[in-house]
């Protein structure tokens, strides 16, 4: 299970020209689509010359849920506040990667990222708290959906499952061991581990090897690896997209973690 968080990068919070500002674009993220966006950074917002059109640039992930928001939520808060946002997308992975190149001088006003990137971004100084005085819609929140102390705060939560084509398998696999079945020789496809379902699938193996439940296995790195590296066999391919259903126009494909 993954959460979408929502968290703020250190940034200079003093006054801004007129308009759009940091403490507003804060305010008017959540309270306008907090139920749509997931994880999100805020570095600062770019404040070009008086009369120009004000920059904002986040951090997304790729895929069809963020070509919704493109077109919908920032395309609105766009033309409402004559503001340009752009998007810089990408996996948990990538967009740490970002906060790391930019700690000294930071670009993204808000990310999407799931919650362990929210962990070890905290854990390196690459983000603040988030200032609940201005963000008056995180009182209405769940709780448990405010993590690290309140640097971030999660929208949505997604499952981790096996996903395979009822087209090809009449029978429904009861464990993740289907997927070292020698049935599906180059016919699975997994997550890159350059995300989180990736990770995930670490997890799945280290459980498989040791017998252990995903909360202990979690810790068998080196026995996941070693299943891992078994899986080859069966490999037709790995992905980098998180919607992992979206192989199945591949004909080959017959299973996968979604």
């Amino acid at each position: 299970m993954q959460h979408g968080r929502t968290i703020r990068t250190h940034a200079d919070t003093s006054a801004a020209h007129r308009g759009i500002t940091r403490r507003r674009v804060l305010g008017l993220g959540v309270a306008s689509s907090a139920m749509m966006l997931g994880s999100l950074a805020c570095p600062y917002v770019i404040t070009p010359a008086r009369g120009a059109t004000k920059t904002i640039t986040i951090g997304m992930y790729s895929g069809p849920r963020t070509e919704i928001v493109k077109s919908t939520i920032l395309k609105r808060l766009e033309e409402k506040h004559q503001v340009k946002i752009l998007v810089d997308e990408g996996w948990t992975t990538t967009q740490l990667g970002r906060l790391r190149a930019a700690k000294n001088n930071p670009v993204h006003t808000m990310m999407w990222m799931d919650d362990i990137g929210v962990n070890i971004a905290r854990k390196e100084g690459l983000i603040d708290r988030l200032p609940e005085d201005k963000i008056p819609h995180l009182a209405r929140v769940f709780p448990t959906y405010v993590v690290e102390g309140g640097y971030g705060v999660g929208i949505d939560v997604s499952t981790v499952a096996l996903t395979y084509s009822t087209r090809d398998i009449k029978h429904p696999p009861l464990s993740w061991s289907a997927l070292w079945d020698p049935a599906y020789k180059g016919k699975v496809s997994v997550p890159s581990i350059s995300g989180t379902h990736g990770l995930n699938l670490v997890v799945v193996a280290a459980a498989l090897a040791t017998g252990k439940p995903l909360h202990e296995a979690q810790y068998e790195s080196d026995a996941a690896f070693k299943q891992l590296a078994e899986l080859k066999a069966n490999l037709h391919s790995i992905f980098v997209h998180s919607l992992g259903f979206f192989i199945f126009p591949v004909p080959e494909v017959r299973i996968t973690q979604g």
